[in-house]
C-alpha cells in the first residue's frame, strides 16, 4: 500500500481559500493544481453553518471549473485565530486521560466562554536544548462544531477529510522533513498572520519554544520579530524562516540587511514538477511562497 495518497491541502483565511494538489505518480510527486479565490463575503465561522459551506464552496467552485480535481483525499490548515492556543505547565509523569483532563481544567479558566466538552484537543511536546522533555506543552485547541464544519464540506465533494492543522505547526513539520535545514541546526521559526505573529524555535528537529503574539498595524511586524529574535539565547548561528498569509518578502529583506541574520530559503513546491496542463501557468516567487502553507499540509502523510 503506499505510503503517500494523492492529496489536496487547503488554507482557509477569513477572506480567501488557497489549494494545492499535489499527486504521486509512482516514480515523481507532481504538482497537479495551484490556485486560490477569495470569499465573495467575509468568513466568519460563528455564523450558520450552512452560509460558511456555502462561502467555501463558491470559491472551490470556481477553482474546479479552471481546473477539476484528481485527488479524493483533503486536508485544512487554519491561521492561529481559528484555535485556542495556550502554553500549559503539566507533570510529565501524567498519562494522556490525566492530560486531557488537565487541559480540560486550564482551558476553563484560560477560555472561559467555551466548555472544554466543545473542544477538541492537540498538544506538541517541548523538548528543551539537552534534548529532555520540558515541564510545559503547547496546546491547541478548536471547537468540534467549526471540526464537523469541514468534514461536511469534505463530503459535500466526495472527498476524505485527513487531516486539521494549526497553519504555523504544518508548516513547520515540512520544514523538518528537510534534514539539510533542521539537522543540527537551531531555527527560528516565524509565521505571520493577519493579525498575530508566532515564533517557534527549533533544535535538531525538535521544537524547543512557542509564542503568539499580536500586531494592529503592519507597520508593527518588523519591530515585534526584531525584539523577539534578540530577546532569544544563543542567536548569532541560528536560521530564520519567515513565512506566513501575508506578503513576507519585505519582512525578510529587512531582517536580512538589518539585523543580519540567515534567511532560509525553503518552497518544496518550486521542485516538483507539474502536470502537462498546468505547465504554462506562471507563478512567481513569492507566490509560491504564499501558497507553503497549503502545500505544507498537501505534504502531510501522518
Amino acid at each position: 500500500m503506499p505510503l503517500f495518497h494523492n492529496h489536496i491541502g487547503i488554507f482557509v483565511s477569513q477572506t480567501k481559500l488557497q489549494l494545492v494538489e499535489i499527486v504521486y505518480t509512482g516514480e515523481k510527486f507532481v504538482l497537479e493544481n495551484i490556485d486560490e479565490e477569495y470569499f465573495d463575503d467575509f468568513l466568519n465561522f460563528d455564523e450558520k453553518e450552512t452560509k460558511v459551506i456555502s462561502i467555501m464552496q463558491n470559491a472551490l467552485n470556481e477553482i474546479i471549473v479552471r481546473k477539476p480535481l484528481k485527488s479524493k483525499n483533503i486536508s485544512f490548515a487554519l491561521p492561529h485565530s481559528f484555535f485556542r492556543t495556550a502554553k500549559i505547565p503539566f507533570e510529565p509523569k501524567l498519562n494522556q486521560n490525566e492530560m486531557l483532563e488537565h487541559f480540560k481544567w486550564e482551558y476553563s479558566h484560560l477560555y472561559p466562554k467555551n466548555s472544554p466538552e466543545e473542544l477538541i484537543f492537540q498538544f506538541m511536546p517541548v523538548i528543551s536544548e539537552n534534548d529532555k522533555k520540558s515541564d510545559f506543552i503547547i496546546v491547541v485547541a478548536a471547537l468540534k462544531k467549526y471540526l464537523k464544519i469541514f468534514y461536511k464540506f469534505a463530503k459535500l465533494n466526495d472527498l476524505k477529510l485527513k487531516y486539521f492543522d494549526n497553519a504555523h505547526f504544518s508548516v513547520d513539520r515540512i520544514l523538518n522533513l528537510d534534514t539539510s535545514i533542521s539537522n543540527n541546526e537551531k531555527i527560528i521559526s516565524v509565521y505571520i498572520s493577519e493579525n498575530s505573529i508566532s515564533f517557534s524555535e527549533i533544535q535538531n528537529g525538535k521544537t524547543c519554544d512557542f509564542k503568539i503574539q499580536f500586531y494592529s498595524n503592519v507597520n508593527e511586524i518588523t519591530g515585534i520579530i526584531s525584539n523577539e529574535i534578540n530577546s532569544r539565547n544563543e542567536i548569532s548561528n541560528a536560521k530564520i524562516f519567515v513565512n506566513g498569509t501575508v506578503s513576507v518578502e519585505a519582512v525578510k529583506r529587512k531582517i536580512e540587511n538589518e539585523m543580519n541574520f540567515q534567511i532560509i530559503n525553503f518552497n518544496p513546491l518550486e521542485k516538483l514538477s507539474s502536470e502537462s496542463g498546468f505547465e504554462g501557468k506562471e507563478i512567481s516567487h513569492e507566490k509560491y511562497l504564499s501558497f507553503l502553507t497549503a502545500a505544507s499540509v498537501a505534504f502531510r502523510i501522518t
